[in-house]
């Protein structure tokens, strides 16, 4: 069902435009009507989700499809051979598909109809993920996935063989994230933590054990961010939701922080995973944790980043397990073969032609097992094992020569013997990729990656016991689900669902509630959520808006504020500017709105103020796309100045914020009539 969906069985072949198609025979239930009175079926909750699902997986491909027949998606010439296998390597077409891209083919770049059997699916040549991955012969090329090869699934009536030769590649959607949802989803069994997911029933009151002698550092938190990590801390064996709810401001990675440093002193390795929306806030987090100073991690502990490497962020691939196997791969078969190589001179009896190897192989054994040391997660048998031969590798030739003189065999040559068979053994495990990958998942303290990745091959398995869900409030609650596990202990979900969460774009889906987080859900059951209530970042009057209206007082400005050195602008100010948007009409840009007028009138209040404060204090926020492009031409001259949109600008601050509106009235305030977007641009 998921490669031949309805909506494209029906896709006629003479279709010149496509609208969304809903469903598949089944009633769709709404979110609101099933959590109506607080609580429903296991059957019924994956059964709703998966239909909200695939009813937004049939809205996106249908607007891919319109986008594909527009000429507004880019398209890349490919070259299909036997079997569907793509001629270009992965690398090339990165920047148009990816593995798992629903997609069309066409002999023109832009078509102008839809023939059923060109629909296809980008899947990966091998079968195991990280095949076309790593390369066990030399180290990983961390900016491409070199001379590796995908291939067309066909989904219509046709095999790929029927369409040999070059031919243009449409991606429509991609299918990964909804592939592993489905995976999740229909799993079998009881769902985790599923009294509390499901009946609203809310924890016992936590018993927190020990408080005082937990590992935290006190004088890095506050009033509530304290009370976080003890009540995580205090409660690490019972089962429960924790929602933690971080306004801006709040200091909430800093809790979450300090809360991995008390839970990393409390757990065994292999047992938590952190997961967030993106691979940008993974990066950040791997960075944040790993700083130098910070001593999150116990000494000598280690983080991990599971992802693939063209999507994991350059900053993190010294932390990603690609470059891990990569770099302990080929020193642990370099090592294995060394060891295998002087074993089997001593079982061919070479003691006297072979003497003058007793040296070279010491300094050998010392080069190694520095190296292991220096390694993320160090072999410590086999560097235990190599530390003993070394000792006795002198002693063993010896008597070996002296062997073949008398003819005895030595009990001292015997033991060492059998610790070199042993060390071989040991080091021919850690030289397989597949054993390595357990390896070092076991010996991880944390295993950092998207939601969806948690769902990979390579996690998908994986007995986890505690989640940390960073930024939650930014995922729709199947995406949640997906790093949980049958047997998991507690999950901690943080973030702030009065600002942006995910976007959902089958409007029937959204009114449904399909786009409300997790922690939303469970706010609205009465389920008790911990607030961060103190915020160090904003000047009161820029505070006082949000504090009042959005989070209800429940929020108020810290100590620190009142004291700050005078800035020398006003903390607030509004510029009233009369002109009318205007649409973008060039391809691309989806026919987002701009306000020349006013990005003019930002352009000349810089220019009044540069010389008061520094360009990179500045930051230019907007709501459209197509304002942001025409600021980035506009301003061009102040390169250090930070133009985004407000949904990109989720999570950043800045000493000066310009927000542009655009918007001058009329029918409709666009993307500003969502509260939640406003919080974001009125708290960065």
């Amino acid at each position: 069902a998921s490669l031949k969906p309805t909506y494209l069985r029906n896709l006629r072949a003479d279709s010149k435009t496509v609208s969304f198609v809903k469903g598949q025979g089944r009633k769709q239930k709404e979110l609101k009507d099933v959590f109506a009175e607080g609580s429903t079926g296991r059957t019924d909750y994956r059964r709703c989700w998966d239909l909200w699902t695939s009813a937004e997986r049939a809205c996106q491909t249908s607007k891919g499809l319109n986008a594909v027949l527009e000429g507004t998606q880019p398209s890349i010439l490919i070259t299909i051979l036997e079997g569907g296998v793509i001629h270009e390597s992965i690398d090339k077409l990165s920047r148009y598909i990816q593995l798992n891209d629903m997609i069309f083919i066409s002999k023109s770049k832009t078509p102008d109809q839809f023939d059923p059997d060109r629909f296809a699916i980008i899947r990966a040549c091998e079968n195991d993920e990280y095949s076309n991955i790593i390369d066990e012969d030399r180290r990983l090329n961390r900016e491409t996935i070199e001379g590796k090869r995908a291939k067309v699934l066909m989904i219509g009536s046709k095999l790929a063989d029927n369409f040999k030769g070059k031919w243009y590649v449409h991606s429509i959607l991609n299918l990964t994230t909804f592939e592993r949802i489905f995976d999740a989803l229909r799993r079998r069994g009881k769902l985790p933590l599923e009294d509390f997911l499901l009946s609203g029933q809310k924890p016992d009151e936590y018993i927190l054990k020990d408080v005082e002698e937990l590992p935290i550092r006190r004088n890095r938190l506050t009033g509530r961010q304290l009370e976080v990590v003890e009540q995580w801390g205090g409660s690490i064996d019972q089962q429960g939701i924790h929602c933690i709810k971080g306004p801006p401001g709040t200091g909430k990675t800093t809790t979450l922080e300090e809360l991995i440093y008390c839970h990393t002193r409390l757990v065994n390795t292999g047992e938590t995973i952190v997961t967030c929306p993106g691979n940008a806030l993974v990066a950040d987090l791997a960075e944040r944790f790993t700083r130098v100073g910070g001593d999150v991690l116990p000494p000598g502990g280690y983080l991990m980043v599971v992802g693939h490497p063209s999507l994991v962020q350059p900053k993190a691939h010294r932390y990603a397990l690609f470059t891990y196997l990569s770099v302990t791969l080929m020193l642990m078969k370099r090592i294995y073969y060394n060891l295998d190589k002087y074993n089997k001179l001593l079982e061919k009896r070479s003691g006297f032609t072979q003497i003058n190897q007793i040296v070279e192989q010491t300094i050998n054994f010392e080069e190694d097992i520095k190296k292991m040391q220096q390694l993320p997660c160090p072999p410590t048998k086999i560097i235990n094992y190599l530390e003993e031969i070394k000792d006795s590798w002198e002693n063993l030739w010896t008597n070996h020569v002296l062997e073949q003189v008398s003819g005895q065999t030595s009990k001292e040559n015997i033991d060492i013997r059998r610790k070199l068979t042993d060390c071989i053994k040991e080091a021919s495990l850690w030289s397989n990729r597949n054993t390595l990958t357990k390896i070092l998942l076991e010996g991880a303290y944390l295993v950092l990656c998207t939601n969806s990745q948690a769902m990979s091959v390579i996690l998908c398995n994986w007995p986890f016991k505690y989640v940390l869900a960073d930024e939650a409030a930014q995922c729709l609650e199947p995406e949640t689900l997906l790093a949980w596990r049958p047997r998991m202990v507690k999950c901690c979900l943080i973030g702030d669902f009065e600002q942006l969460s995910a976007i959902v774009q089958n409007q029937e889906a959204k009114e449904a509630g399909f786009g409300r987080p997790m922690m939303r859900r469970l706010d609205d059951a009465g389920y008790p959520i911990l607030m961060l209530d103190e915020q160090y970042r904003m000047d009161a009057e820029i505070s006082a808006f949000p504090r009042r209206y959005i989070y209800n007082n429940e929020l108020r400005d810290a100590d620190c504020i009142k004291d700050r050195t005078p800035f020398p602008l006003s903390a607030y100010e509004i510029i009233p500017i009369v002109g009318e948007e205007q649409v973008c009409k060039e391809a691309g840009t989806n026919q987002s709105i701009y306000n020349l007028i006013e990005a003019e009138a930002i352009r000349e209040w810089i220019a009044s103020n540069i010389d008061i404060i520094n360009q990179r204090d500045i930051a230019v926020i907007t709501a459209y796309q197509g304002q942001r492009d025409k600021l980035q031409s506009i301003l061009s001259e102040y390169p250090g100045i930070t133009i985004q949109t407000i949904d990109g600008y989720q999570g950043q601050e800045s000493p000066v914020v310009i927000l542009s509106l655009v918007r001058s009235g009329g029918k409709t305030i666009g993307f500003t009539d969502e509260l939640e977007r406003m919080n974001v641009a009125l708290t960065r």
